[in-house]
């Protein structure tokens, strides 16, 4: 952890004393997947750090992902809280600290990247592979206290080298190019609005799930959450995956992905519609949970502008 200046001001009266110093460890997971971080040393990690004065500690965990991999992340629970010898360092200047850090198991919401700076490689990696990576030890107690998590489409295909599934908070010039092109196998009256995406983006009640393939866009689906007085309900719309990557479950992880999601937005249902000519696509909503219903679809005709 590199030093801050509250820490090195206090390093300035006390010189190399042992200082006990708060942090914060994100253990983020898709499934039985977890992401670390290799840093100069060449030992694997989870990513964390320090705990800033008056700084909530959920609000330091998200900090220190975004400062390190420039992602977000959502913070799902608190997994423990760790301290001991094996959080105990001594630098190399002789600066002696032990850490007392709280792990917060999170998801990731955007894609990571190394700052190559604290951190030079990311990785995900199975929890039963972990043991052997070089590693810090202390992460072990760590990822023993998470809960083992049933595999879902979504974590298999996301596990499979270059391919994630994520909810978006911001889009590259990329993105913006790849979304031009995906509209099209939509619908034949779609049309690209860069404005209106980046207002969707920053819509509470909206959430753009994308699939990306070594950091590229190659699918995405949306889930429109919205209060009812029956209740929250949520719809899905606008799922596609490139043409040319059509067959490889990519569409199933996104669907599994809002379902998921919508788990976690607690709403009463989640409903869909579909045009009956697209057979191959009602099969795939039947096959992962939804259902036909006995009800008329209809839409106002007249001038809504």
């Amino acid at each position: 952890m590199p030093m801050s200046e509250y820490v090195q001001s206090i390093r300035d009266r006390v010189g190399t004393d042992l200082l006990l110093l708060p942090a914060v460890t994100a253990v983020i997971r898709d499934g039985e997947q977890f992401l670390l971080a290799r840093d100069a040393s060449g030992l694997w990690s989870l990513i964390g750090g320090g705990v800033e004065p008056g700084e909530e500690p959920a609000d330091a965990v998200v900090r220190e992902v975004f400062e390190e991999t420039g992602a977000r992340v959502q913070i799902i629970g608190i997994v423990g809280a760790y301290g001991g010898p094996p959080l105990a360092v001594e630098y190399p200047n002789g600066d002696r600290a032990t850490y007392i850090t709280t792990a917060y198991e999170c998801r990731l919401l955007s894609p990571a990247t190394p700052d190559l700076d604290e951190i030079v490689e990311l990785g995900w990696f199975d929890r039963d592979a972990i043991p052997a990576l070089a590693r810090r030890e202390w992460i072990d107690r760590v990822l023993a206290d998470v809960p083992r998590a049933e595999p879902t489409v979504a974590a298999s295909l996301a596990s499979e080298p270059g391919v994630h599934i994520a909810v978006a908070d911001a889009l590259s010039e990329d993105d913006f190019d790849a979304l031009q092109r995906l509209l099209p196998q939509l619908s034949s009256t779609a049309t690209f609005d860069r404005a209106r995406i980046e207002a969707m983006l920053r819509h509470d009640g909206t959430d753009l799930v994308v699939a990306r393939e070594d950091g590229a866009l190659v699918g995405m689906a949306t889930l429109a959450s919205f209060p009812l007085p029956t209740g929250v309900r949520g719809h899905l719309d606008d799922v596609v995956v490139d043409e040319t990557l059509r067959g490889r479950g990519i569409a199933r992880a996104l669907l599994e992905a809002v379902i998921e999601l919508a788990r976690t937005r607690r709403l009463r249902t989640l409903d869909l519609t579909s045009r009956p000519s697209r057979e191959s696509a009602i099969r795939l909503y039947e096959a992962v949970g939804f259902e036909r219903r006995d009800s008329l679809l209809m839409r106002y005709a007249g001038d809504l502008g």
